[in-house]
């Protein structure tokens, strides 16, 4: 393509092309099979990973032993992310820029698909989250809805089974003899992305609903499954969700920017529209390559924002389990129970989450004594006592 026809200069195209190299050359660097010397870096990422899966490993035993967890989307969703955020942790060990243990993984296939796998195991959180999300939406409508064992199997099912088959599927499709229009396991990870943020606005649109509906509980007098708390966790999942969906936005957008270069560039360039934007607009000739040299600051610093965050991934991808375990004790009542019974070695909290406190406070001690009241109701009936003799 002649770019002299889309009122392109020779310092424009040059710093396109600078911008490009440096834009890639952040994405493509690697780890040298040599060891390099050790590092402050690798000491800290040592230290995130080791804490990083000690974290992980707490919160898979709340998950699967928690006496306070509930058979909700959470507990599956938390069961996964603990599960492949280890294989993640133990990949980046190996396969980071600044990897503490390089020489750690030495599977052939593995190594040779190491940026796939990575992009398996982001893909976890964003795809979990969308069904987490429908099912808070429809038991801030109908709360029954948790004790019903048909409901709770049908998330079970999507976030354990079927969620994972479709993801280890889409990985090892790659190895089909039929010919994919692009790798299934990136085009998982862009797709789970887009219907995370997607809910997410609708998600934030049913709270401010949901507002309202609280409104209408406060001031009710019949008093039904819906309270202030339902209310409440309803807008603290939004708050767990928030945060993981600003961390992983540069991973995605390394995804889709790969994704748009080698897909979707050829028919940008082609376009009638791109044409107009590069040509100023198809005004007189003076003014053609001007819109783009006047955009060249704007585009620039939009690379150096793109650039740091790219920088900031991997410390990103390395604290967010760390960061998903305090949101989860902070945003998720049953794991904040659970924590604390676990922090006070049993006192708080040490009866499951079912029971109800009258249950509670009739197996108050082991032997289920109950207490003796220390005054008697002045209608009580005299309590006649029964003394025989002596023994001899």
């Amino acid at each position: 393509m002649d770019l002299s026809k889309l009122g392109l200069t020779r310092e424009d195209y040059i710093t396109a092309l600078y911008l490009a190299d440096r834009f890639f050359s952040i994405r493509n660097q690697r780890q040298s099979k040599d060891m390099a010397e050790w590092d402050g870096e690798q000491s800290a990422y040592g230290i995130i990973i080791c804490i990083s899966a000690c974290v992980l490993t707490i919160m898979l035993y709340m998950s699967l032993f928690g006496g306070r967890m509930d058979y909700t989307a959470i507990r599956w969703h938390m069961i996964n992310c603990s599960v492949w955020g280890l294989v993640h942790l133990g990949h980046y060990a190996s396969f980071a820029e600044k990897a503490p243990f390089p020489q750690w993984i030495q599977v052939i296939e593995w190594r040779r698909q190491k940026e796939r796998v990575e992009c398996f195991t982001r893909s976890v959180f964003p795809a979990g989250m969308f069904f987490v999300m429908i099912e808070r939406m429809l038991l801030t409508c109908a709360p029954s809805l948790a004790d019903k064992r048909i409901f709770n199997s049908i998330f079970a099912f999507l976030l354990i089974p079927f969620l994972n088959a479709v993801m280890v599927f889409c990985f090892f499709a790659q190895y089909m003899d039929y010919v994919w229009y692009y790798n299934p396991i990136e085009m998982f990870n862009i797709v789970t992305y887009v219907l995370f943020l997607l809910l997410f606005v609708v998600y934030f649109v049913f709270c401010l609903f949901g507002s309202c509906c609280c409104c209408c509980v406060l001031f009710s007098k019949k008093r039904g499954r819906k309270t202030p708390a339902t209310f409440v966790d309803m807008w603290l999942l939004l708050i767990y969700a928030l945060i993981p969906l600003v961390m992983y936005g540069p991973s995605f957008g390394l995804t889709t920017v790969s994704f748009v270069t080698k897909n979707l560039m050829t028919y940008i360039l082609q376009s009638e529209f791109f044409q107009k934007i590069m040509s100023g607009g198809g005004g007189d000739d003076d003014d053609k390559g001007g819109f783009l040299s006047g955009l060249m600051p704007d585009i620039s610093t939009l690379m150096n924002i793109m650039a740091k965050a790219l920088s900031a991934l991997p410390w990103f991808l390395l604290v967010f389990p760390v960061v998903q375990v305090i949101l989860a004790i902070l945003c998720v009542r049953t794991y904040r129970e659970q924590f604390f019974f676990l922090l006070t070695c049993g006192r708080c909290y040490n009866h499951r989450y079912k029971e109800d406190n009258d249950s509670v406070q009739k197996n108050w001690t082991i032997g289920g004594v109950q207490p003796i009241p220390i005054f008697a109701s002045a209608d009580a009936a005299p309590v006649k006592m029964d003394c025989g003799p002596p023994p001899v």
